[in-house]
């Protein structure tokens, strides 16, 4: 008698954990499901989403669509893009509904005239997009007539370049076999990975992230610009620019400090004038956004980060910058037809 009610007390609790963990799971589909990652058929990104596949997002932002055809942020798949867009997870656009993002808004300004295609992957810095600008520009032939590269950085470290021309930045870890994968297929699980994979493991072990962030932080905040990376960057950018026939355009958006004052900031304005120094020297466009998220607080008082979910001024481009960035870049990709 007394294993029988062990057994049945055991049943009830392992029956309340995975009741839980159902309803866990359903609140994640929503709140924060990220598609998982593959294996990249281009080879231009370190992986890809998941194909065909929803996603949906509640900590930033509210936010869902599905994953294009190959793997990527787009309603559809263009065959042949005129315009290739590359950048990290604020071109990715996940943090807005899809369609909101400025490729999508590009395209609606474009009004078919050209076709704009978003590659832009979480994680994927300048020195990433860089390090497979050249994979990237063999995909389409004949190549697209630009390629945008959206940067929230100008400060650049000679090694770092050195790493992204030689190909050497260090890629995303892709599980898509084996019981990692089939146990991320359960969306609670896919999202306690990612953050794990994304610092929760820094902040249980804080002394392990002090030791190797806060060194790194007080010397970028601290140090001049390094003139010979920029030197380094651009001139390879022009290499590549050149043997292509493509332009650049490098699309830079600053994070914004909003004042005690209430007056707005911008960081890293030093490296930035090194930054618009050297493309212009070698010849790549470079739309600096910071006039332009200026112009928008000033006048409409919007800032072009953060979401009414959580920080205003901090985190991922909104709805607000990523129609701003749209309506330059069109100015720009305007002017350059001679429109």
């Amino acid at each position: 008698m007394i294993l029988i009610n062990k057994l049945k007390a055991a049943l009830r609790i392992f029956l309340a954990a995975l009741t839980a963990f159902a309803v866990l799971c359903g609140m994640m589909f929503f709140y924060r499901n990220s598609p998982l990652r593959e294996k990249s058929r281009y080879e231009n990104t370190d992986y890809v989403w998941e194909p065909n596949t929803f996603w949906g997002g509640m900590n930033e932002g509210v936010s869902f669509g599905v994953i294009d055809g190959q793997g990527f942020n787009n309603q559809s798949v263009v065959e042949h893009p005129d315009i290739l867009v590359l950048g990290s997870s604020h071109t990715e656009g996940r943090n807005v509904m899809q369609g909101n993002d400025f490729t999508d808004r590009l395209n609606k300004l474009l009004g078919g005239s050209m076709t704009a295609y978003n590659m832009g992957m979480s994680g994927h810095t300048l020195y990433k997009v860089v390090q497979y600008l050249p994979v990237s520009l063999s995909i389409y032939q004949p190549a697209p007539k630009y390629v945008v590269i959206e940067t929230d950085d100008t400060v650049l470290d000679s090694k770092a370049v050195e790493m992204s021309i030689n190909g050497q930045v260090k890629k995303t870890a892709v599980k898509d076999n084996g019981a990692m994968a089939m146990l991320q297929k359960l969306p609670y699980i896919r999202a306690f990975y990612r953050q794990l994979d994304k610092g929760m493991l820094d902040m249980l072990l804080p002394e392990m992230k002090a030791k190797t962030q806060t060194a790194a932080s007080d010397a970028k905040k601290d140090a001049a610009p390094d003139e010979a990376a920029y030197e380094t960057m651009f001139a390879h950018l022009e290499k590549l620019q050149k043997e292509s026939g493509v332009t650049f355009i490098i699309m830079y958006h600053p994070f914004e400090v909003l004042n005690g004052d209430g007056s707005l900031g911008f960081e890293d304005e030093a490296c930035t004038a090194v930054f618009s120094q050297y493309a212009q020297k070698h010849g790549i466009s470079f739309v600096n956004m910071t006039d332009d998220f200026a112009k928008m607080y000033a006048e409409e008082r919007h800032v072009p980060h953060g979401f009414n979910t959580g920080e205003i001024g901090w985190g991922h481009l909104n709805d607000y910058g990523h129609a701003a960035i749209a309506e330059r870049l069109y100015q720009t990709i305007s002017e350059s037809e001679g429109k």
